[in-house]
């Protein structure tokens, strides 16, 4: 077991841990257990399915979640699309996304829009 499984591993139980049996014994059916490690792989499968749609806008990027949806970025999928997004609402895209006010999203901003709006 490598030491990231073992960390999920540790997560998952601390969270078990956390939350208890309801009836209090300390004990837990495989049920529940199923039910734990289910919303942990179904948080994995989310996180994966966001990193596949931010690589659409940057598909070059060797490290994805260190890589930044740029103003470029936009407009190069703009015109991809066929569409012609004016650059000032491309900018508008940016700015709302984008919480640290670095001109460009990240893929904590990107995931954050995602979730919000109910997109994953």
């Amino acid at each position: 077991m490598t030491y990231e499984q073992r960390e999920q591993l540790r997560e998952l139980f601390d969270t078990i841990d956390r939350t208890g049996h309801p009836a209090g014994t300390g004990k837990m059916d495989y049920g529940r257990l199923e039910h734990f490690i289910s919303l942990r792989y179904d948080e994995v499968d989310q996180k994966q399915e966001i990193m596949n749609a931010f690589k659409l806008f940057k598909p070059d990027a060797k490290d994805a979640e260190n890589a930044r949806i740029t103003l470029a970025d936009l407009q190069r999928i703009s015109t991809h699309l066929g569409e012609h997004i004016p650059d000032d609402e491309l900018r508008e895209m940016i700015h709302i996304a984008d919480i640290g006010e670095t001109g460009s999203v990240d893929f904590a901003d990107f995931t954050r829009v995602m979730r919000k709006t109910g997109l994953f």
